[in-house]
């Protein structure tokens, strides 16, 4: 699979994210994309720009969902 817009490589994070149920190191996730056929470079441009648009949030933990999610933002 190859993902094309960094929009849909931060989505495919967020929906790993929530599958996985905690943080996870920003490395571990570019590595997790490289095995999904993402540039590395591309794999921290979906990262960061997912985290620019409050998607994910940096944490010291590790990459994570947010806080507030659905259903809380009406």
């Amino acid at each position: 699979m190859t993902v094309l817009s960094l929009p849909a490589v931060g989505r495919v994070v967020e929906r790993h994210l929530r599958q996985h149920g905690q943080p996870m190191p920003r490395a571990d996730l570019v590595k997790w994309l490289g095995t999904i056929d993402v540039q590395p470079e591309r794999a921290l441009a979906g990262i960061r720009l997912a985290i620019i648009v409050g998607r994910l949030v940096d944490t010291p933990n590790g990459i994570a969902i947010p806080a507030l999610d659905e259903g809380l933002a009406a």
